[in-house]
């Protein structure tokens, strides 16, 4: 009888990102979602085709949108990724990358993880199902408040200093948590903020000048609304089922934060439709971040083979029992 392998005590080595997968990955999925949206837009409205194609639409779009993640993390090692992502996916959807690239590192941060200074950390595991629900929804606000910071607060900022303040620590981050205030960019990433606010800014405006003035069908413009709406809210699920949320502020190491991470189901054909790019292996991602997200499940399999414990405990069997998990330390 062969023994049982020995736990693995630190986190697994990051393989090599491979281009060739996040270029194909991206125009497809990016490809696919604004397909269906051409044909749900094109359809009459409440009907079973635009329906069923606006639902595929938001999937494959939350896709491409996720890539934003990836891009947070090392996409910018692939030349002209990022770049591409904004024009294809991250500018039409009102989600230029400047709003996470430099503040998810934090997340992962030991000095920072589930502190004020964490964006992406909130006492949701002290909030009842109700609460968590309304999260959720809140998420169907998302397009009316992405054009707003656009089209309205960012040009206004601009010549405003407070308001400028306003806009840049408060409304310029993917963030859950509410204490967090971003510093204003500086040097070379200033410049990129104004080059992403500037086509952010110019997208809402020639999309509202263009539907009042009757070129764009009004119809088209609300298929943008409901398909972002739609993403924002899906992630926003994900986002509740990703950690437990019951660290209390305090400095954590790797393996705590694989410990306050959840692992939705490994073979839940929902789970990997509402977590992409490997996003339901979150507590293995928050163990070795660096590893590329085409690795994640591989990498995921193996522990599992191998018995690790401490990777055990953070597996959920559904994910119902996902959504409950938060607070549970």
């Amino acid at each position: 009888m062969n023994p049982a392998p020995a736990p693995r005590s630190s986190p697994p080595t990051p393989p090599r990102v491979r281009p060739s997968i996040y270029w194909t990955d991206l125009f497809v999925s990016g490809g696919l979602g604004w397909s269906l949206f051409g044909v749900a837009a094109t359809q009459p409205p409440g009907s079973a085709l635009a329906s069923l194609a606006t639902i595929g639409a938001v999937l494959g779009l939350l896709r491409a949108v996720t890539f934003i993640h990836e891009i947070a993390h090392r996409a910018r090692e692939i030349p002209g990724f990022e770049v591409a992502w904004n024009t294809f996916v991250g500018i039409p959807m009102g989600v230029p990358s400047l709003l996470y690239v430099d503040t998810h590192p934090r997340h992962h941060h030991a000095r920072h993880y589930a502190t004020a200074s964490d964006p992406e950390y909130a006492p949701l595991g002290s909030w009842g199902i109700g609460r968590k629900l309304a999260f959720v929804a809140a998420g169907g606000l998302a397009p009316l408040l992405l054009a707003a910071r656009w089209g309205v607060i960012g040009p206004l900022s601009l010549a405003v200093p407070a308001l400028r303040r306003i806009a840049v620590g408060r409304l310029s981050t993917l963030a859950i948590n509410p204490h967090f205030v971003r510093r204003a960019p500086v040097g070379a990433e200033r410049r990129r903020w104004l080059v992403q606010e500037t086509a952010a800014a110019a997208f809402v405006w020639g999309i509202g000048l263009a539907t009042a003035a009757g070129v764009l069908p009004t119809a088209v413009t609300l298929r943008w609304i409901a398909v972002v709406g739609g993403v924002f809210l899906i992630n926003q699920l994900r986002t509740v089922m990703a950690h437990r949320y019951a660290l209390e502020g305090r400095a954590v190491d790797e393996r705590t934060q694989l410990l306050d991470s959840v692992t939705l189901p490994e073979h839940s054909l929902l789970a990997a439709v509402i977590a992409p790019l490997g996003l339901r292996f979150h507590a293995l991602h928050h163990w070795a971040p660096g590893i590329p997200y085409h690795d994640l499940g591989r990498i995921h399999r193996r522990l599992r083979a191998e018995e690790h414990a401490a990777y055990a405990r953070t597996l959920a069997p559904d994910l119902g029992t996902a959504l409950r998990m938060s607070g549970r330390a």
